[in-house]
């Protein structure tokens, strides 16, 4: 365990739900029925009355909804829970109701690291691969700063596993993450040279904090986190067996237009996976301004803000975890998260020492949207920049019919096609006057003729896919997703 006094952890821990979160979170755990907002220094009723009003919508019994807490001068001035922790069983949802925090979970898997890196047992310029040799030669350059900041250039493994035809939701160790990696043939581009979010790279992040500390990332963040702060209903949710108290269900629509339950076996935590109430995220929250964490104090809160340009000087936003922004023209360290049935997301305005968090466990919830109201209501004096206006309604531009191409023509590209980095075979067939591509049982997705040989994706032109010839047979194509480029696919007999 990395040195810290629990003394004096306790004692301030202790004073500070006292007079602030204790209070505000015993009153306000009672039925989801019953708005219950807490006198505020800074909070009138009103402002109260508007923030009950906002989450209306999932307020009862016959939906899901969330939790939320505004913090006011690191005290907790309203949080409440609207609509249900779980439809099945008919269970509300209160300020104790632990929710999955999904990429709020980044900023915890970098402040492990970061400890770690404070105690003097790793360096962020230190190469990944010294402490995980099975990473492939390509990554050799990767260090554990281009890791923290999404500059790795590390291919994201749950785009892979949508490419290859696999869901979000099914089981995934460390093990294949890294077997997925070994298949590949490279780095998107060169590390430090550009951004491009990488769920791996936290992924690794939480087996590197394994490997240096000899302790899983849940036991080393309980023993130098979770317990120093308080924070009892805490954890990274590790093993899929265990029973987490008063946990909320994740929902979303289905095709049918019902709500339904989304459960995962998914048990990888470095990305995501941290399990917490709004009451115990007030109390990381906290900790942003009187930090206890780490041998040198100040050093550590400031590793956690620090962003690292690329190499050509272009700045970056985003930290340990933490993405630095602003909003109306203040400053603003937040984090956003969505997966199983999950949107959550932690806002902070460190100069005027207020924070919102959003808990949901409907997947179709909008955080944003309801941060940025209650934001409004709470700060609508101290801004230096007017809102910017919603976007006005405007009937969509009519777009060209797409080319459409001889059936004859079409037919020479009918096939399969197998590509080794997804380990992955992609059928191929003319329909309505272009391609489809299916790949295992999903729904074949349509492509339209861009140009002979190039096909574009019809819901997307960040789609493509670029065939190639042998002569004047089709021997395979160049797959191009995003941020993945030149996904090859071979033609098989």
């Amino acid at each position: 365990m990395i040195a810290t006094n629990v003394t004096t952890v306790h004692r301030w821990v202790r004073r500070w739900l006292t007079v602030g979160v204790l209070a505000a979170l015993t009153v306000l755990a009672g039925p989801v029925t019953a708005a219950q907002p807490v006198p505020a220094r800074s909070g009138t009723a009103q402002q109260l009355a508007k923030i009950d009003a906002l989450f209306g919508q999932w307020d009862g019994t016959h939906a899901p909804g969330g939790a939320v807490a505004v913090i006011q001068d690191e005290q907790v001035v309203f949080a409440r829970g609207y609509g249900m922790a779980d439809l099945e069983q008919g269970v509300p949802i209160t300020v104790d109701t632990v929710f999955s925090l999904a990429s709020v979970s980044k900023q915890f898997t970098a402040a492990a690291t970061l400890l770690l890196v404070d105690a003097g047992r790793l360096r962020l310029d230190d190469k990944v691969r010294t402490y995980i040799p099975e990473l492939p030669e390509y990554a050799s350059q990767v260090t554990v700063s281009h890791l923290l900041h999404h500059t790795s250039g590390i291919r994201d493994f749950f785009q892979l596993r949508a490419l290859a035809g696999h869901s979000d939701a099914d089981t995934l160790s460390m093990s294949e993450v890294l077997r997925l990696l070994s298949r590949q043939h490279g780095l998107i581009f060169a590390p430090g040279e550009s951004y491009a979010y990488s769920n791996t790279g936290y992924e690794l992040l939480g087996l590197l904090v394994e490997r240096v500390s000899g302790q899983s990332l849940q036991v080393f963040c309980e023993q130098n986190i979770f317990r120093p702060l308080g924070m009892a209903h805490t954890q990274f949710y590790d093993d899929r067996s265990k029973i987490i108290p008063r946990r909320a269900v994740g929902h979303m629509f289905r095709p049918d237009g019902t709500l339904g339950i989304f459960r995962s076996s998914f048990a990888l935590v470095g990305s995501g996976g941290l399990m917490s109430t709004v009451g115990d995220l007030a109390l990381w929250d906290a900790n942003f301004y009187h930090n206890i964490l780490g041998r040198d104090r100040a050093r550590f809160s400031q590793l956690q803000l620090a962003t690292v340009p690329l190499k050509d000087g272009t700045p970056s936003k985003y930290a340990a975890g933490l993405i630095i922004g602003s909003y109306r023209g203040l400053p603003t360290v937040l984090h956003a998260g969505r997966s199983f049935g999950f949107r959550t997301q932690m806002v902070r305005f460190p100069q005027q020492h207020f924070s919102v968090i959003v808990l949901s466990n409907r997947y179709d919830a909008d955080p944003q949207t309801l941060i940025d109201a209650i934001t409004d209501l709470w700060l609508g004096d101290k801004f230096t920049q007017p809102a910017v206006p919603p976007p006005t309604a405007r009937p969509p531009a009519a777009k060209a019919a797409p080319a459409q191409m001889e059936a004859s023509k079409l037919s020479g590209y009918a096939g399969k096609y197998y590509n080794d980095e997804l380990d992955a075979t992609y059928v191929v067939q003319p329909c309505g006057g272009g391609l489809c591509i299916q790949v295992l049982d999903a729904a074949p997705q349509p492509f339209n003729v861009e140009r002979p040989d190039v096909f574009v994706s019809a819901q997307t032109d960040l789609i493509r896919a670029t065939f190639t010839r042998k002569g004047r047979r089709i021997d395979g194509f160049n797959f191009d997703h995003g941020a993945l480029r030149n996904l090859r696919f071979e033609r098989q007999p």
